[in-house]
């Protein structure tokens, strides 16, 4: 027998994921060129270093329903952005990680690398985590 869920149960599983152990994630850029697998491990990820180069703390919005009428819960963060040239990156793609630093996924930008030379220069991601036939997703647009 295969259960079928409901916007609600999806709602409510969404909603215990950002509540526990998405609660507290963070938001890592890497720039060197590598395609993440899923036996890839963190020490393998060359973490951004241009100036002005922070981890970011994602803030969950309420989970909701989007205009495709899937539900979904909604991560953000402030936009990265170099405050120099002094360092400049060309960057890979993400790395999503518990609080601890504990490596919870990894992604390479469709179009990557991205410059992140200048103060003119800026990648301002918006997460977004949904129910799939295969369990919970994490979208990076």
């Amino acid at each position: 027998m295969n259960f079928v869920s409901n916007q609600a149960y999806k709602l409510a599983v969404l909603a215990d994921a950002v509540a526990g152990a998405l609660l507290t994630a963070k938001l890592a850029l890497f720039q060197n060129d590598i395609t993440p697998t899923p036996e890839t491990p963190l020490a393998s990820y060359t973490v951004a270093d241009f100036t002005g180069y922070l981890v970011k703390t994602i803030t969950w919005l309420a989970p909701s329903i989007a205009d495709d009428g899937e539900p979904e819960v909604v991560g953000t963060v402030t936009e990265w952005r170099p405050t120099d040239a002094v360092t400049p990156n060309s960057v890979y793609g993400l790395l999503l990680e518990s609080t601890g630093g504990a490596l919870y996924q990894a992604g390479r930008f469709d179009n990557a690398p991205l410059p992140m030379a200048s103060a003119l220069d800026a990648i301002l991601p918006v997460i977004r985590v949904r129910m799939t036939p295969s369990g919970i997703a994490v979208i990076v647009s």
